[in-house]
């Protein structure tokens, strides 16, 4: 039994797909070893932006010698005047056998042509080098993939190196012009040097010497911890956006939590705006206080937080986010010049099913419809008025400047604007 170790040293993968790329990997060997009939105890995949890796703990190194039952077609297809047909040619030759070597046996009462195969095992080594010379960058999905150079392969980013150990020993090949070895890099700014990886079970290890925490798992629970303990020194709650904490996670090596601020004079706009352009636009995590109202504070993670580059983190980030703040804050002020009845007109021209009709023409529909299912309810005047007009402002938001820069925010802005 060995360990076998793959790392793919790439270019940035983008934080969304580094996750489906891990589970491709985690499928293409699993398919891999079972066609090959190798046993192994464990298989893990591990990832950051920059590197794909594959670990195999107890893999068997040989495969059993095995007799292959090899069933042709039928006898009465394979022969015609004593002489073999396409389909037998076909067979013998799918098989490298020879017509000395096969038999005719008798399945249901047909007899088809037959042979028993010796296969000799391979060695491991051998098959896994052939994959990793070609064959493993077709069986792994690539939600996006890109040439590069002149060469005539693709990935999805261009590759930089190559590490393939199998217990301690290197799995010669090469792919894409880089051949492989033992080296693997560290964190391109805490530590970025040649790593030198002496068998498998040292990688998880090694690589955290040198600032990369390779464990999609590890490096969310680092960032988990990190924000439950700024929650606990603020007194404050952070929103957990999910989509974000996975980007979070796969765009850093070695995940901080920092802290930083925005100007109080944004807290006047409505606080879904701040939030969504937040946690959609710069991946922060905003800090609540215990009545779910926002704070001026929130949380970023960076990949290169030291004593030096602190201080213009804080203020690089809060720099961009101030500019979007601005932003919503002008969507907001503006769209409050318009009364949200004035808002409706707008959507005469905008056009919701090319065979139903404009929004507008929608918005008559549910009113309608809301009307009806008043006087079926024999709801009071008043009430009836009152359904009718949150029916005509239902969707009058859409034709908002907010709501055309975040689609998530229609409805919750049309509130707001009623209110106002």
């Amino acid at each position: 039994m060995v360990d076998f170790l793959l790392e793919i040293g790439v270019e940035e993968i983008p934080a969304r797909f580094v996750r489906s790329m891990l589970d491709s990997f985690d499928k293409a060997f699993r398919k891999l070893l079972q066609d090959n009939v190798l046993g192994f105890d464990k298989l893990s995949v591990y990832g950051t932006d920059r590197r794909i890796a594959v670990l195999l703990n107890g893999l068997t190194e040989r495969q059993a010698d095995r007799k292959l039952e090899l069933k042709g077609p039928p006898v009465q297809a394979a022969y015609a005047g004593g002489q073999l047909t396409p389909a037998g040619a076909g067979f013998l030759k799918k098989n490298n056998l020879s017509e000395k070597d096969i038999q005719k046996k008798d399945f249901g009462g047909v007899e088809y042509l037959y042979a028993v195969q010796e296969k000799k095992g391979r060695a491991a080594e051998d098959i896994l080098r052939e994959f990793l010379s070609g064959a493993l960058y077709t069986a792994v999905y690539l939600p996006i993939a890109m040439r590069w150079g002149d060469l005539p392969v693709q990935f999805i980013r261009p590759i930089h190196w190559f590490v393939a150990l199998l217990d301690t020993r290197v799995i010669d090949f090469e792919y894409a012009g880089i051949k492989s070895g033992c080296l693997s890099r560290g964190h391109r700014f805490f530590s970025n040097v040649d790593i030198e990886i002496k068998e498998p079970a040292d990688y998880l290890a090694a690589m955290e010497k040198h600032k990369v925490y390779a464990d999609p798992q590890m490096r969310r629970d680092m960032i988990l911890a990190q924000i439950k303990q700024i929650e606990a020194e603020k007194k404050l709650q952070a929103a957990l956006d999910e989509q974000v904490l996975n980007e979070v996670t796969f765009i850093n090596e070695c995940p901080m939590a920092v802290v930083a601020e925005i100007d109080e004079k944004y807290l006047s706009v409505p606080q879904e705006c701040l939030i969504t352009t937040m946690q959609k636009n710069q991946k922060y995590f905003p800090l609540l206080d215990a009545q779910g109202r926002l704070t001026k504070y929130f949380i970023l993670i960076s990949n290169n937080v030291n004593e030096k580059s602190l201080a213009n983190i804080i203020s690089g980030n809060v720099k961009v986010v101030t500019a979007r703040l601005e932003d919503a804050k002008f969507f907001y002020e503006e769209d409050l010049k318009t009364p949200l009845e004035k808002m409706l007109e707008g959507l005469k021209k905008v056009t919701y099913q090319e065979k139903i009709g404009t929004i507008y023409q929608k918005i008559e529909r549910i009113a309608a419809l809301t009307e009806y299912l008043a006087d079926k309810l024999k709801l009071p005047a008043a009430q009836k008025k009152l359904a009718s007009r949150a029916a005509w402002l239902a969707k009058a938001d859409l034709n908002s400047k907010m709501v055309y820069e975040f689609p998530e925010l229609q409805g919750v802005m049309g509130r707001y604007y009623a209110a106002a």
